[in-house]
């Protein structure tokens, strides 16, 4: 997990609250470099589409590539306000694409995805993000590569430290204590590969605006932590500092270098995540 990246994309509209009760549904995924790469299937003759998990996505996204390659007509263009300036993005309505046998959802955005794929070292065709885990109860098994998709009656026989998940913004974020310190609330994002991103400043976040997008690198500067969730405590997490928070309220971004030590369940309806130690 060198060089860990971060690609959280951060988009305040279109909350979407679920109610899952659909019966529990398997998508098999590849743990690559510390992302979750998912095959996304259109219809199309072609090879299915490469996209990555991403929980600190507000919104599902298509990369502009794709969506041209494909033939998806563009809707309304807006501007997203990102870390380092604005960009243009197209409202994207019934791509009609699935994700194993679990729909993809029909209304995303289009935006050019080339530097996450730089990034990756490998072409990304989308984001599959916050608005599918508010869709469903996710269970993301690393060891097993494997997601899935849960009843509520087997969420409600789940075993596992139970926290508090919070919508904050437009992300899904639990508390967390750094070092022995007051917990502070953190974006949980499968679209980080690194362990743990912390604002160390109380400087003021950005405000969010109606749509909004980051794309940045990890912090240069890195550390070993302990952190607590819940009641699990968890030593050596490197952790890349930072001086000013992206986003107001937030405290930093948990990423899968600490997630997946863990089975890690999202309930962003129930407002529950589970963590379950791996071997347990």
């Amino acid at each position: 997990m060198h060089f860990a990246r971060l690609f959280a994309l951060f988009l305040a509209s279109w909350f979407i609250v679920a109610k899952p009760g659909h019966a529990a549904t398997e998508i098999p995924f590849t743990f690559r470099a510390g992302m979750i790469w998912l095959k996304v299937e259109t219809g199309a003759p072609s090879a299915p589409l490469a996209f990555l998990l991403d929980s600190g996505a507000g919104k599902s996204v298509l990369d502009l590539g794709a969506a041209r390659r494909l033939g998806v007509k563009l809707g309304t263009r807006e501007t997203v306000q990102g870390v380092d300036g604005r960009c243009a993005a197209y409202q994207v309505d019934g791509l009609g694409a699935t994700v194993g046998s679990a729909p993809v959802p029909r209304q995303m955005l289009a935006l050019d995805l080339r530097a996450v794929s730089a990034g990756c070292g490998a072409r990304v065709d989308g984001l599959l993000g916050a608005d599918f885990f508010r869709e469903h109860i996710v269970r993301i098994d690393f060891a097993a590569q494997k997601i899935r998709l849960l009843s509520a009656n087997e969420m409600a026989a789940s075993e596992g430290r139970m926290l508090t998940l919070a919508h904050r913004n437009d992300a899904l974020c639990v508390r967390a204590g750094i070092n022995g310190g007051a917990p502070q609330w953190m974006r949980v994002d499968t679209g980080c590969s690194g362990a743990l991103e912390w604002v160390v400043t109380g400087t003021p976040g950005r405000r969010m605006a109606e749509t909004s997008v980051a794309t940045a690198g990890s912090s240069p500067k890195s550390v070993e932590t302990e952190v607590l969730l819940g009641e699990e405590r968890i030593s050596a997490v490197k952790t890349g500092l930072h001086r000013q928070a992206m986003f107001a309220g937030e405290s930093g971004l948990i990423g899968n270098g600490l997630l997946s030590r863990f089975r890690v369940t999202v309930d962003a309806a129930g407002g529950r995540l589970l963590l379950a130690r791996v071997g347990r």
